[in-house]
C-alpha cells in the first residue's frame, strides 16, 4: 500500500494498478474477501483520493468501478460453477439480484449527468422503482442512495431531501440490529451524508436527527388510516420549490410509518415511498422541466456544456483543439472511432515502435469516424484479445493476467475515459508496455514451456530476434534524447502534420538559442529555424493562437520585421483578449512610418482594453500622429477625467498644446502634472 501511494503521488497513470494487482492475486492466490477487502480499501481510499483532489463524480467512480470490479471477480473465481450457472445462480439469489439492478440503475444516473440527460435518469429511476415494489427490503434502500445521488450530482435540493426521508424510514421500518449486524444500515447511510455534504448548513443536520427522533417517539403511537390520507393531500397541496416544503415530507413519512402494519394494504409503505417521489419531482419541476426540454444552446454555452462534460473526468489543464481534437463538437460515434484509432496506435507501438515521437496532436491524430476501416480492424483486433484472454483464464491465468494488464492500462488513455494532451501519450504506455510483454511470454510459454537456446527452434530463433531487434531500437532511440533539441528536431521530420510538435520544437529552439556556447551565426539560424516551424504550425492550424504571436516576437528578435507584424496580425485576428501584441503592433507601425495602420490598430484596442489610461493616451497618440489634434485633445480629456492621477495624460497634453505655439494651456497642465 505504501509503494502504491508513493507511485500514485510520482505518477497518476499508475492508477490501473488498482485493477491489474487484485486481479494478480485472485488469479494467482488463494485469497480471501475479507483480505480482499483490507486491501482494496487501502488502495482505493487514499487513491481516489489523491486522483480526484475532491469529492465529487470522479472520486466516485475511482472508488467504485475497480472496487466493483475486484469483488465480482473474486465471486466468478471462487464459484465451481461455469460463468452461465453463476450467472443464473445472480437471477435466483434476491441479494444479488438487486445488486445488479441497483448497480445498472446507478450507471445510468451517472451516464445522465455526464451527458446532461433527463432520459437515463428516469430509466435508472424505474429500475429501483422496481425493485422497491417487488423486493422492499433492498430496493428501498437502494432508491434512497439512488435519490441521494441524484440530488448531489445536479444540486436538486428535494431529491437530497426525499433521499433522507427513504433513508430514515428505511432504518425505523426493515432492519433491526441482530444476526446481520449493522451492514444493512450502511448503504441509506450514504443518503444522509450525502445531503449534509451537499446543503452542510446546521439546520439540516438538525433537521435530519429531529425527524428520526420523533418518527421513533411516535412510532408507538397508533394512527387512523383517514389521517394518513390526509397527511398526503396536504403534502401534495402545499408542496413548494423550496424548503418550505420541508414539514409535509416529514408528515407524510410520518404517516407511512405510522401505519406500517397497520392497515389491512400490504402496499401502504411502498405508496408512500412512490408519493414522496411525486412529491420531490413536484417540488424540483421548474428545474427538471429545464433539463428535460432545455432551449436551444448559444455557440457560448455549446462550448461551456463540452467544457463541464470533460472536467469530471479530465486529468489537469484545459486542452486545446491542437492538443486534442475531441474537445471540439463531435457525436458518439466519432468518440468511439476516435478513441479506436488511438488504441490502434498504441498497439502498433507494442508490436513494434519503428516511428517514435515526442509528441502527436492535431492534425498528426485527429478525430476519426466510422468511416476510417482502420478503426474498425482496431475494434476488431482488441475485442478479440479480450475475448481470448477470458477464455483462456483457467487453463493459462499468466496469459489472461497479461493481456488484462495491458486492455485495462491501455483502455484509460483511449480518450473514452478522458481526453489526453496530444491523444496519444507514448509516456502513458508504460504500464500497458508490462502488460503486453507479460501476454508475449505467456505465449510463449505456452507454445514451448521450455526454452532450450542450446538447441535452439522456432521459438527461440523468434525470441532471440525479439530481444536483438527491440534491443537495437532502444539503444538507438536513446541516442536521440541527448536534450530537447535534439529529441524534437528528430521526430519533427516525420511529424510533419503535428501543429503542436512544430510549435514546440520553434519555442524551444528559440529558448536554446540564448544559452550560451552558440556563436551569433548559430543562434541566428536558429531563430530563423524556429520561424519556419512556426509558420508549419500555422499552416497545419490556422487558428493555432500561441504560435501566431511567438512567430511575432522571434521574427521581433531576428529582426524581421514583416514578419513580425504578419504574426502580431494573425494573432489579432483571431480575436484573442491577450493584450501584448496589439501594443507590439503599435510599435511596430510607428517604427516603420505607416501611421494610418498605426490608427487602425489604436481603435481595434481601444473597443478591447478594459478601461486603463494606456488605451486613451495611445488613442491621443494615434490621431495626433495621422494630423487629428482636436481628436487626440478629446482622448486625453477624458482620460484625465477618468484617471485623474495618471500622469502621463497631463504630460501628453502640454507637449500637444506646446507644439500648436499654446504656451499658456501648456503650463496649465504641466502645474496639473504632479
Amino acid at each position: 500500500i505504501l509503494f502504491w501511494i508513493a507511485a500514485l503521488l510520482s505518477k497518476k497513470s499508475s492508477y490501473p494498478l488498482v485493477f491489474i494487482l487484485p486481479a494478480g492475486l485472485i488469479l494467482f492466490s488463494h485469497i480471501s474477501f475479507r483480505e480482499l477487502l483490507f486491501l482494496q480499501a487501502g488502495w482505493l481510499i487514499p487513491g481516489s483520493w489523491i486522483l480526484a483532489d475532491t469529492i465529487d463524480v470522479k472520486w466516485l467512480l475511482l472508488m467504485l468501478v475497480p472496487a466493483v470490479f475486484s469483488f465480482a471477480f473474486w465471486y466468478f473465481m471462487n464459484r465451481k460453477e461455469n460463468v452461465p450457472v453463476q450467472l443464473k445462480s445472480i437471477m435466483e439469489n434476491n441479494r444479488l439480484f438487486s445488486i445488479a439492478i441497483a448497480a445498472g440503475s446507478f450507471l445510468l444516473l451517472i451516464f445522465a449527468y455526464a451527458e446532461f440527460s433527463i432520459w437515463p435518469f428516469l430509466l435508472g429511476l424505474s429500475g429501483v422503482l422496481i425493485l422497491a415494489w417487488i423486493k422492499p427490503s433492498h430496493g428501498i434502500a437502494f432508491l434512497s442512495v439512488f435519490f441521494a445521488l441524484a440530488g448531489f450530482l445536479f444540486s436538486f435540493f428535494h431529491f437530497s431531501v426525499v433521499a433522507v426521508f427513504i433513508a430514515i424510514l428505511f432504518f425505523l421500518g426493515n432492519y433491526r440490529v441482530g444476526k446481520s449486524g449493522l451492514y444493512p444500515f450502511a448503504i441509506p447511510l450514504f443518503s444522509i451524508l450525502f445531503f449534509l455534504f451537499r446543503f452542510p448548513e446546521p439546520g439540516n443536520g438538525i433537521l435530519v436527527f429531529v425527524a428520526a427522533f420523533v418518527l421513533l417517539l411516535l412510532a408507538k403511537k397508533p394512527v387512523p388510516g383517514y389521517i394518513f390520507a390526509v397527511l398526503v393531500s396536504v403534502a401534495i397541496f402545499f408542496v413548494s420549490d423550496g424548503p418550505g416544503g420541508l414539514p409535509f415530507y416529514f408528515l407524510l413519512s410520518a404517516g407511512a410509518y405510522f401505519l406500517k402494519g397497520r392497515v389491512a394494504s400490504p402496499y401502504i409503505f411502498r405508496t408512500t415511498i412512490s408519493l414522496l417521489i411525486i412529491v420531490a419531482f413536484f417540488s424540483a419541476n421548474r428545474q427538471i422541466q429545464a433539463w428535460a426540454f432545455p432551449p436551444e444552446p448559444t455557440s457560448a454555452q455549446v462550448v461551456q456544456n463540452s467544457e463541464i462534460r470533460v472536467s469530471e473526468l479530465q486529468e489537469g489543464r484545459k486542452l486545446e483543439y491542437g492538443e486534442n481534437t475531441l474537445v471540439a463538437p463531435h457525436n458518439f460515434a466519432e468518440k468511439i472511432g476516435t478513441g479506436a484509432a488511438t488504441l490502434g496506435e498504441y498497439l502498433r507501438l507494442m508490436v513494434f515502435p519503428y516511428e517514435l515521437s515526442f509528441y502527436y496532436g492535431f492534425a498528426r491524430t485527429k478525430t476519426e469516424g466510422p468511416a476510417n476501416p482502420w478503426v474498425w480492424l482496431s475494434l476488431l483486433i482488441h475485442g478479440a484479445m479480450a475475448l481470448f484472454a477470458f477464455f483462456q483464464w483457467k487453463k493459462r491465468p499468466l496469459l489472461t493476467w497479461g493481456f488484462f494488464g495491458y486492455l485495462v492500462s491501455i483502455f484509460l488513455f483511449s480518450n473514452w475515459v478522458e481526453l489526453v494532451a496530444g491523444m496519444v501519450g507514448e509516456r502513458l504506455a508504460f504500464f500497458a508496455s508490462a502488460g503486453f510483454c507479460v501476454a508475449l511470454a505467456a505465449l510463449f510459454h505456452w507454445n514451448k514451456p521450455a526454452l532450450d537456446f542450446k538447441k535452439p527452434q522456432v521459438a527461440e530463433v523468434l525470441l532471440g530476434i525479439l530481444i536483438l531487434a527491440f534491443g537495437f531500437r532502444t539503444w538507438i532511440r536513446n541516442t536521440d534524447w541527448k536534450d530537447a533539441i535534439t529529441l524534437m528536431g528528430h521526430d519533427v521530420e516525420h511529424l510533419t502534420e503535428s501543429a503542436q510538435a512544430n510549435n514546440l520544437y520553434a519555442m524551444n529552439l528559440m529558448a536554446a538559442s540564448f544559452e550560451k556556447g552558440w556563436t551569433p551565426v548559430q543562434q541566428m539560424n536558429m531563430r530563423k529555424l524556429a520561424i519556419k516551424h512556426f509558420d508549419r504550425a500555422l499552416e497545419i492550424w490556422p487558428d493555432f493562437f500561441n504560435a501566431a504571436y511567438d512567430k511575432g516576437r522571434a521574427a521581433l528578435i531576428v529582426g524581421d520585421v514583416p514578419n513580425a507584424i504578419a504574426g502580431f496580425e494573425r494573432a489579432v485576428r483571431m480575436d484573442n483578449d491577450f493584450m501584448d501584441p496589439y501594443y507590439q503592433l503599435s510599435e511596430l507601425y510607428i517604427n516603420t512610418g505607416q501611421l494610418p495602420q498605426f490608427l487602425m490598430n489604436a481603435r481595434r484596442l481601444f473597443q478591447k482594453e478594459t478601461e486603463r489610461p494606456e488605451k486613451y493616451n495611445l488613442m491621443a497618440r494615434a490621431h495626433y500622429l495621422n494630423g487629428n489634434t482636436d481628436s487626440a485633445k478629446i482622448y486625453l480629456r477624458r482620460s484625465i477625467q477618468l484617471f485623474p492621477d495618471d500622469q502621463n495624460a497631463y504630460k501628453n497634453m502640454a507637449e500637444l498644446f506646446n507644439s500648436e505655439g499654446n504656451a499658456d494651456s501648456s503650463a496649465f497642465y504641466l502645474k496639473g502634472k504632479r
